[in-house]
């Protein structure tokens, strides 16, 4: 006799000391069982939301992204426990389980059959989350759009785009993510003079000093800055750059900052940006 039949007959002998009705006892034992089975259930899923959750915050600092692990991990649990609980309570009532699953088998196809794109988006959504292929402020391309992810559910993604727009996506139409937010990053700043123009200022150690500066003073910054560089003589100019190693997700914060500092720099050496090569043409006569 397992624990559940000794319960049974526990409660069964209390009856029968109270109650002479052998009808009136097995029924009374027979809702004392599954009142039994239901609060046990409460119970356990009450414990084991707590547990769950309770430990994703204090090992993930409660980000958005672990907290919808938790509640997929908390709904698997009081899903299967609730199906234990019913088979359970089915088999207090004397109810025959095979057919039952049977049945609950051709209605679950059925379902699952009118809903495969939803299964496909939480599926995808819960591998989304469990191999951490994104996080919460991450730089992605997804689909051809670039922006930072604003939140991830189980079903679907939300993209915010540089211009603030919101795209959603859901996460089963999701084949391909390019993550810029993995490693550290890099600041790569194009600048443009004239073609006719000396580059020797920004070859000399004043320029140097310049650069060795700003990643000094920039908390983003991870190294001295590059040498500059020539890019193209494209257009009617020289296009020049200059790189920086910085921390995650900080490039194009240092990439503004150091346009903001070239300008002045170039403004107090007479430096012209961005002049445009004019040819000028004699006026043609009618």
């Amino acid at each position: 006799m397992n624990l559940v039949d000794t319960l049974r007959e526990v409660i069964r002998d209390f009856y029968t000391k109270y109650i002479t009705n052998v009808p009136l006892t097995n029924t009374l034992t027979i809702a004392t069982m599954v009142l039994f089975w239901l609060v046990l259930g409460f119970i356990v899923i009450k414990i084991t939301k707590l547990i769950v959750l309770r430990s994703s915050k204090l090992q993930d600092k409660g980000t958005k992204e672990s907290l919808t692990m938790a509640r997929l991990i908390n709904s698997l649990i009081r899903v299967l426990f609730i199906f234990w609980i019913v088979i359970m309570v089915l088999q207090e009532l004397g109810i025959e389980i095979l057919p039952v699953l049977a049945g609950a088998g051709v209605l679950a196809f059925a379902i699952g059959f009118g809903a495969q794109e939803l299964t496909k988006d939480v599926i995808s959504g819960f591998f989304l989350i469990l191999e951490k292929t994104f996080r919460i402020g991450d730089v992605v391309e997804i689909g051809g759009n670039k922006g930072y992810i604003e939140d991830i559910g189980l079903r679907r993604t939300k993209l915010r785009t540089f211009t603030n727009e919101i795209i959603t996506i859901n996460n089963g139409d999701i084949k391909k993510v390019i993550n810029f937010s993995l490693e550290p990053g890099v600041a790569i700043i194009d600048f443009n003079i004239d073609f006719r123009k000396d580059i020797e200022i920004f070859e000399s150690e004043e320029f140097t000093n310049f650069v060795k500066a700003f990643a000094e003073k920039h908390p983003d910054v991870t190294n001295e800055g590059s040498a500059i560089i020539v890019v193209s003589l494209l257009g009617g100019h020289v296009t020049l750059r200059v790189t920086f190693d910085t921390d995650i997700r900080r490039n194009i914060v240092v990439e503004r900052d150091f346009m903001k500092e070239l300008l002045k720099f170039a403004r107090d050496h007479s430096i012209d940006l961005e002049v445009p090569y004019v040819v000028e043409h004699d006026n043609l006569k009618q």
